[in-house]
């Protein structure tokens, strides 16, 4: 395995940048945005926003921006799976999901008269 140096510019290597990019990709254009103000990716100076910073700049709450990037960060470990492994993944979300809808479904008929 080869290590990039880390330095402070800011520029990423071609190679690393057009990697970056690919994954980038595969997410919805606001999710994009907010990794790149929270990582100051298209700053040429490297600037970062804090999350507050971010919701405050797109006009939205802070758990919308707090959403975007847990779906963002989920999204890109998904990339990283192998075909068999991102069914299984999808598999195992989908049954977590049943069970948080069954348990809401179980709440809200229980606290009805």
């Amino acid at each position: 395995m080869q290590w990039i140096r880390l330095s402070r510019t800011p520029v990423a290597p071609d190679a690393l940048r057009q990697q970056v990019e690919r994954l980038l990709a595969r997410l919805t254009p606001r999710e994009r945005t907010v990794l790149r103000l929270l990582y100051g990716l298209d700053e040429a100076d490297g600037r970062t926003l804090s999350r507050r910073e971010i919701a405050a700049h797109l006009g939205v709450a802070l758990g919308a921006v707090k959403g975007d990037l847990w779906r963002a960060f989920h999204k890109l470990r998904a990339a990283s799976l192998d075909a068999a492994q991102l069914a299984e993944h999808r598999q195992q979300e989908a049954e977590r999901q049943a069970q948080r809808l069954a348990q809401r479904a179980a709440r809200s008929a229980g606290s009805q008269p």
